[in-house]
């Protein structure tokens, strides 16, 4: 391969790399994001838990194609 097929296909791979990387901090934030919004001293309702699990997972997979 030469230099410059080389380095195109490296930028592609850093570029997938930055993409699952924001996606995971992204659906992170989202997570935070939905703790902070619940009112102190309450239990947290079972539809916010599902959502921040959810939110993990999909953060964990996308750490995975990293």
């Amino acid at each position: 391969m030469n230099d410059k097929t080389e380095r195109k296909r490296l930028a592609h791979q850093l570029a997938v790399r930055n993409y699952h990387k924001r996606q995971a901090i992204d659906a992170l934030a989202y997570a935070l994001e939905r703790l902070h919004q619940l009112p102190r001293g309450d239990k947290i309702p079972a539809a916010v838990i599902g959502d921040v699990d959810m939110c993990i997972q999909a953060a964990i997979e996308n750490l995975r194609d990293v």
